[in-house]
């Protein structure tokens, strides 16, 4: 383009359509070390897969929404406002690595002895500026 004397136009537009709703992704680390430790990070992990997934009506025509969640970051017994607060999400993904570090190891009964849990949110709500920000509104611990 250069021999024609011809440069390309810096200006750029971009079309906003909208956006989307927040996603959170959350990750935890179990070292089961006995048998009872164990059964616990099971019990959390099937808590979580039940909380996670919808239910159906009598009827089979509908699916009821599931659980909601309320994240909130605590220091002692507040929340924190040190960081920024997530609106009411539901829990979209839970998936679980019973063999971190491409490992595999058991306690005798055969319970993993390391798993790791990823879990996935998605707030059920848009959250603008004006939830952050606003001239009476101002930031204390914003979205």
């Amino acid at each position: 383009m250069a021999e024609e004397g011809l440069a390309l136009n810096p200006k750029k537009e971009v079309m906003f359509d909208g956006f989307d709703f927040r996603a959170f992704n959350f990750r935890y680390s179990f070292a089961p070390k006995n048998k009872a430790e164990a059964a616990m990070a099971n019990e959390i992990i099937e808590t979580l897969r039940y909380y996670a997934l919808p239910e159906i009506t009598p009827g089979k025509m509908f699916f009821i929404l599931p659980a909601e969640f309320q994240i909130e970051f605590m220091i002692g017994n507040k929340i924190n406002t040190n960081i920024p607060r997530i609106a009411n999400s539901f829990l979209t993904r839970v998936n679980v690595n019973y063999a971190p570090g491409n490992v595999w190891a058991s306690l005798p009964d055969g319970s993993p002895v390391a798993l790791d849990i990823s879990l996935e949110f998605l707030e059920n709500e848009l959250i603008d500026r004006t939830r952050v920000y606003s001239a009476t509104n101002p930031i204390t611990a914003g979205y």
